[in-house]
């Protein structure tokens, strides 16, 4: 095996406004906070002549690296793709209590696709779901499996 994951990374348009919408709007924790235009992040990053801010933060056990590239920047995530197009992806997180997170975000003015609703259900259990974005537009997800039947149907 290749270990446990340690991080999910997403490249931001704007660090700054990241950062506080994941450490103050989410509740997440700075870890680490760096600034490099070392060769070796630059071979990491396969960007020769680059300077890349990078911040983790971690919720719970998870960790998610924010790198905003300060020189040899990309092309903006201005069509971000959608969940069955090939490269796309979520970070999902499973709050205590999803009906109250949902709300608590939307009070703090966060864009949701959708409420939460069962997503899926077999087994005598079920999934519910919330779909969010962040700043850029990166799906992300309140997420939460329940034993027994949902008290709704599962939403087409």
């Amino acid at each position: 095996m290749i270990g446990p994951m340690h991080h999910s990374s997403r490249t931001v348009s704007d660090i700054e406004r990241s950062i506080a919408f994941y450490r103050d709007i989410l509740g997440f924790e700075v870890e680490e906070d760096i600034s490099s235009d070392e060769e070796g992040i630059q071979y990491a990053s396969t960007t020769p002549d680059s300077k890349l801010r990078i911040v983790m933060l971690r919720a719970g056990g998870a960790i998610v690296e924010l790198i905003q590239f300060l020189k040899a920047e990309g092309k903006p995530y201005d069509n971000p793709p959608a969940l069955n197009d090939v490269g796309s992806s979520h970070i999902a997180f499973e709050p205590e209590d999803l009906d109250a997170a949902y709300e608590e975000l939307v009070a703090k003015g966060v864009r949701f696709a959708t409420p939460p609703q069962v997503t899926w259900r077999g087994d005598g259990r079920y999934w519910r779901a919330a779909i969010f974005y962040d700043p850029d537009g990166f799906e992300l997800a309140l997420f939460k499996i329940y034993e027994g039947e949902p008290a709704q149907a599962v939403s087409g």
